[in-house]
């Protein structure tokens, strides 16, 4: 009900909708359901002479194995270890170099107002460039000029517009289970129906 026209705007006004649709985000994002767009492949550049590859600043955590594609253009698993035990074999064996045979994920320290980072660690050296397949868990952004357009796509749409409103409800107006919440929670089933029939339906044979 504030209308769209510049004389509506001001600055109270605009940080309340950033804080509704921050939460509204949050609360569709992290409603409990494994979204399908949440969980994307990436692959990597493992540089010449590096044994370091810097994650998405997206990052949350890997899935599965990670994968480099060897000289003759197959797959084969990089060993997953903590850091300590690549720095060890980086230690005892400083000569080597080749394919990536192991790898650990590693922090990065970074600088006061930037979120965490991380890196992927690698042994031993590599002696050209790698090509690395991961698959990772998304910290999703919120929305800004950078990233104007929220996971999921158009068929979230609506969902997540009435989680938004839900928190505008619940937080501006005191209304803790009004109609936006009572429709977010119907969009949210929908939503998560659509997600479901994305899944696989076979996963291959277990070992």
């Amino acid at each position: 009900g504030w209308g769209t026209e510049s004389a509506d705007w001001s600055d109270d006004k605009a940080a309340i909708i950033k804080d509704c649709v921050e939460s509204g985000l949050r609360r569709f994002y992290h409603c409990g359901h494994a979204w399908s767009f949440l969980i994307p492949f990436i692959t990597l550049t493992l540089k010449d002479g590096a044994t370091t590859v810097e994650m998405p600043d997206d990052f949350g955590g890997l899935i599965g194995k990670v994968l480099v594609t060897t000289s003759d253009a197959t797959y084969r698993s990089v060993r997953l270890m903590n850091p300590a035990a690549v720095e060890s074999m980086h230690a005892s064996q400083t000569e080597t170099t080749g394919c990536p045979q192991a790898a650990a994920l590693r922090a990065i320290k970074t600088n006061a107002g930037q979120g965490q980072l991380q890196q992927l660690y690698v042994f031993p050296t590599a002696e050209q460039d790698y090509t690395l397949r991961v698959q990772y868990y998304v910290l999703p952004n919120f929305l800004d000029g950078t990233h104007p357009y929220a996971y999921g796509g158009a068929e979230h749409v609506e969902t997540i517009l009435e989680s938004c409103l839900a928190i505008m409800e619940e937080r501006y107006n005191d209304i803790p289970m009004g109609i936006h919440a009572q429709r977010f929670e119907m969009q949210l089933q929908k939503s998560k129906q659509m997600d479901t029939r994305k899944s696989p339906q076979y996963l291959g044979e277990t070992r």
